[in-house]
């Protein structure tokens, strides 16, 4: 197996380059230095501003679904920004690595440091419900700035280290990991405080502005471009896919990836749609990034005794694992564990990623192209998953129904019916807010009281436009179909009851976990309607 899995190894004994001038001068490497350290230094804050600005998109994306591009666009529109963004970040590297490899370092990390300040201040200024502006900003113009810097900042410390490359490729990446901490810490604060989105915005940009042109004073290089044109993008390709190792590699991390940034981008907003109080919620994503940083530095202490790719593949293993383990989470404590867990697992894949391209190399001048062409099929499956896998919005968001959210803690709001009045509210199961819903009409006036506190309703159910749906499983027909709204009446250990309608068979019954919590405790309350 150990034999098998060394595909460094297989790949230094296959490939023999004749020795050159450009590899006589990177065969002594300083394995740090004074320039060495501060250009990691310079790589580590780029990492924190762009990448780390990726990380942080949850932020965005919640805002968006909830507040500034709804209800005109739906979730699964808006995700297109998040990923476009992610498709150029990771994409851009088959021309920037090539770029890297000719000596255009310096152009590259300066014009992309420059768009990235530029199209954050753009965002700034965009306006409510104009999606094309937010796409042009944000998905395009964020996303081609990061990817301009992405391979080169961190192929540049393959002048430096070469021993130690993997763990100083792993503390490099560490620094989007904290900046996923940091950027969504901040971001929330300021678009939910008194800073508002436009002005948070414009303060974002300005701290990285300060940061990216500190950085940029850092970063130096040190071997000397080739003095060859060398192969085309076209000819390189064609030598990389007769290399198995490689190739195998490069399918494994598209198919990895698809599975990682998605619930990056989502794990804010499905806890706000489980009900979780904002200020758990809001933290999620920082949680998630705080566990990454740990697994970007931590597993790079065994790479050298294990092998990086026996440590990528049981990483990768417990990943999948998780991203199942989450379709069960629905409370805070679930929540926060898989945050944990997940971004431990995630953030070492991520940190190991470059070190697990370059060691498959046949020299370091082919660093750059390989890491460019590996992250553009990357950014392809990165762009498709993401609408493939299951928005978590679409238990509680069909084409037919909106979500509406409190305007006192921004918890999801529930449709509750108001038989007194004859009118359809939503209520928050939080601090209690409630609302009359757009729609005057509750279920067609068309309300039968039962027994005590339930509300049956008498009109077919499944055809109504003013009830959300959700994917619970219907006890009689198995159907996962089902609306569902709020009784009037509130209990101490729920604080509101949802009743379900089978959308199938109209089997009518309340909350399965309410039901079985009370006939745990001895309460009779008589489960179906």
């Amino acid at each position: 197996m150990t034999e098998s899995l060394d595909l460094e190894k297989h790949v230094s004994t296959k490939y023999s380059e004749p020795e050159t001038e450009e590899s006589s001068l990177s065969a002594e490497f300083p394995e740090g230095g004074l320039q060495g350290w501060l250009t990691l230094l310079g790589v580590w804050i780029v990492q924190f501003v762009t990448f780390g600005y990726t990380n942080a998109y949850g932020v965005y994306n919640d805002y968006y679904v909830r507040e500034y591009l709804s209800p005109k666009y739906a979730s699964s529109e808006i995700s297109w920004i998040g990923s476009v963004q992610l498709l150029l970040v990771l994409s851009s590297g088959l021309v920037t690595g090539r770029a890297f490899d000719s000596g255009y370092f310096y152009p590259l990390m300066y014009g992309g440091s420059a768009l990235f300040v530029f199209c954050l201040f753009m965002l700034s200024i965009t306006k409510p419900e104009q999606y094309y502006q937010v796409f042009l900003c944000q998905g395009l113009g964020l996303g081609l700035a990061i990817g301009i810097t992405y391979v080169p900042c961190l192929g540049v410390l393959s002048h430096y280290f070469r021993r130690r490359r993997a763990l100083i490729l792993g503390i490099a990446s560490s620094g989007s990991a904290v900046g996923g901490i940091i950027h969504p810490i901040m971001l929330n604060k300021l678009f939910y405080g008194a800073a508002g989105f436009h002005q948070g915005v414009r303060a974002s940009a300005a701290l990285n502005l300060g940061l990216l042109a500190f950085a940029c004073l850092l970063m130096r290089t040190r071997l000397p471009p080739k003095q060859s044109r060398g192969p085309s993008v076209v000819q390189q390709f064609w030598n990389f896919i007769h290399d198995p190792a490689y190739v195998i590699m490069v399918f494994g991390t598209v198919v990895t990836i698809c599975g990682i940034f998605f619930p990056i981008f989502f794990v804010q907003l499905k806890a706000v749609v489980n009900g979780l109080d904002p200020n758990v919620a809001f933290y999620t994503l920082a949680v998630l990034n705080t566990a990454s940083t740990v697994g970007r530095i931590v597993p790079n202490f065994i790479v050298g005794r294990f092998g990086v790719f026996n440590v990528v593949i049981p990483c990768v293993a417990a990943c999948a694992i998780l991203n199942f383990c989450a379709l069960a989470v629905n409370d805070a404590a679930g929540t926060i564990i898989f945050a944990i867990t997940f971004g431990f697992f995630s953030g070492a894949y991520i940190g190991l990623l470059a070190p697990m391209i370059s060691s498959l190399a046949r020299n370091d001048a082919e660093i750059g192209a390989r890491m460019g062409i590996c992250f553009t099929f990357t950014g392809m499956g990165g762009l498709v998953a993401i609408h493939l896998c299951l928005d978590p919005l679409s238990i509680a968001q069909r084409p037919q129904a909106s979500l509406h959210f409190c305007s006192e803690c921004n918890n999801l709001l529930y449709p509750k019916a108001d038989a007194g009045r004859s009118l359809l509210t939503y209520s928050c199961r939080i601090c209690a807010y409630e609302e009359d819903a757009e729609n005057k009409c509750v279920y067609r006036n068309d309300l039968l009281t039962v027994t005590k506190e339930q509300v049956g309703v008498t009109t077919d159910l499944g055809s109504d436009t003013t009830l959300a749906h959700s994917n619970i499983r219907c006890s009689a027909c198995g159907n996962e179909d089902a609306v569902f709204y709020q009784d009037q009446s509130k209990r101490k250990e729920t604080r509101m009851i949802l009743f379900f309608v089978c959308t199938k068979c109209d089997h009518s019954f309340i909350d399965p976990r309410l039901a079985s919590r009370e006939a745990n405790s001895g309460e009779a309350t008589g489960g179906d309607m």
